[in-house]
């Protein structure tokens, strides 16, 4: 007989058209631990196909290895195809200077994207659930957040043509998991660290989040509502704010808008934040620019070198050349990044020859990159040594006018930079012979140019 939370999760998974999301397969994080044991149950019992991964992070002695043991045993015993991989993690955080939570969440999420992509799968799968969201909500809320932190935990997010993380527990309380794996006779393991509250997530989950559910015990589904209304309200606002206030660009490097349509919002600074962040405008420079709308001649400058002028009709943004676009910095565990006006780059790891012919594609020596690395504008002064000169530099503004393309195509070219300041790529062009992959390795990171049509 089917339970009533497997009812609730199959429902769930149709209604919410997760189970086309999951048709093809999925990888799923499973840590030995309640949440992520039961969603595997549940799984087996609603016939998705996937596979496990378990990540050994060696942050608990033996505890952690017996962790490993028992997701092995478990996923052999109910014939899952298992992957787990242990990690050097503090010897990680200490080389990038990172803390050890930021180390494992970067470790994790490069593996899980070498595994989706080597099995070409389209989907991972993580087991947060309603308590983990009621946290996550109150933990921005304290430190402060704008409307896609009030919606919390985003169901769906999809990481552009890469795969898309996929949580099918949201809406259900750990009380329910619990129940469940009490009616199955489930066994799971348990994280002696989180007993503890030295972390605002753990306090939060010992000792706020029981006093306000006894105080309403609806609360756990209303924040689920909540939030579900607010996230569709934030995508509703970026889009008609988009098509309210648009920008002109009578000029290369030169933004204006329309004063009028700004006044006429119910809250210009909140319109400004979201149009001028991009270009390095602080949330007290925008607001300060709002007040400012009927001051003719006002003048204010962001980090960035982008300058805004308030004119009698019209603001007027003033963008640097070497920051027409925002400058992007990519982490460890990027995946996928977006390029305003270009397309996308991916990530990707890689054992295929012959390798890409640096246009829109390269293959690099991953032990040469150094993180995070930095994608911008070309400048004036920077050189490389373009793939296949035998080691010769070259200025970028030369190697440019030799290909003989338009002033307007060069203003637009990018960069990316290693993280010691070596330019790793121009992209679209040419790749760095410094980068290149010895014939040694047996793998290379691809990072692949996807334009916009």
């Amino acid at each position: 007989m089917m339970s009533n939370l497997q009812e609730k999760f199959n429902a769930h998974l149709t209604e919410t058209g997760m189970n086309r999301l999951l048709a093809s397969g999925a990888l799923v994080a499973w840590s030995g631990g309640l949440d992520s044991t039961v969603l595997v149950h549940l799984l087996r019992g609603a016939g998705v196909r996937f596979s496990v991964a378990h990540c050994n992070f060696q942050l608990r002695g033996s505890e952690s290895d017996a962790d490993e043991a028992f997701v092995q045993a478990l996923a052999n015993e109910w014939a899952v195809p298992c992957f787990c991989k242990k990690f050097e993690t503090k010897a990680y955080a200490t080389a990038q200077g990172i803390s050890i939570q930021m180390a494992a969440r970067q470790l994790r999420y490069e593996w899980f994207g070498q595994i989706i992509a080597q099995a070409q799968l389209d989907t991972l799968l993580t087991a947060h659930h309603a308590n983990d969201h009621a946290e996550t909500l109150l933990i921005h809320w304290l430190r402060g957040t704008g409307l896609k932190g009030l919606a919390g935990i985003p169901p769906v997010l999809s990481l552009g043509n890469q795969y898309t993380v996929v949580r099918p527990l949201l809406p259900f309380p750990r009380v329910a998991l619990e129940a469940y794996a009490a009616l199955h006779q489930l066994q799971w393991r348990e994280d002696s660290s989180n007993a503890k509250d030295d972390y605002l997530r753990n306090y939060l989950r010992h000792q706020i989040v029981p006093k306000l559910e006894a105080a309403q015990p609806a609360l756990l589904p209303t924040l689920y509502r909540n939030s579900q209304h607010i996230r569709q309200s934030e995508q509703n606002y970026a889009f008609l704010l988009a098509q309210f206030v648009r920008w002109q660009q009578p000029e290369t490097g030169v933004y204006t808008l329309d004063i009028a349509l700004l006044k006429a919002l119910p809250s210009p600074a909140a319109a400004l934040w979201e149009i001028l962040h991009p270009f390095g405008f602080t949330a007290e420079q925008t607001r300060q620019i709002s007040t400012l709308l009927e001051e003719v001649g006002q003048d204010f400058k962001a980090e960035s070198g982008a300058r805004v002028v308030v004119d009698r009709k019209l603001l007027i943004l003033r963008v640097a050349e070497t920051h027409l676009v925002p400058e992007i910095h990519i982490g460890h565990d990027d995946l996928m990044v977006k390029i305003p006006d270009l397309g996308q780059l991916f990530f990707t790891e890689t054992d295929s020859t012959p390798f890409p012919d640096g246009k829109k594609a390269i293959a690099v020596d991953p032990a040469q990159l150094k993180y995070p690395l930095l994608l911008r504008l070309w400048k004036a002064g920077d050189a490389f040594q373009p793939f296949g000169m035998q080691g010769q530099h070259q200025k970028i503004q030369d190697f440019l006018t030799n290909l003989k393309i338009s002033r307007l195509e060069k203003e637009q070219v990018r960069v990316l930079v290693n993280g010691d300041g070596k330019i790793i790529w121009v992209v679209g062009f040419r790749m760095d012979e410094r980068f290149k992959v010895p014939k040694t390795n047996q793998t290379a990171l691809k990072i692949t140019l996807i334009t916009q049509n």
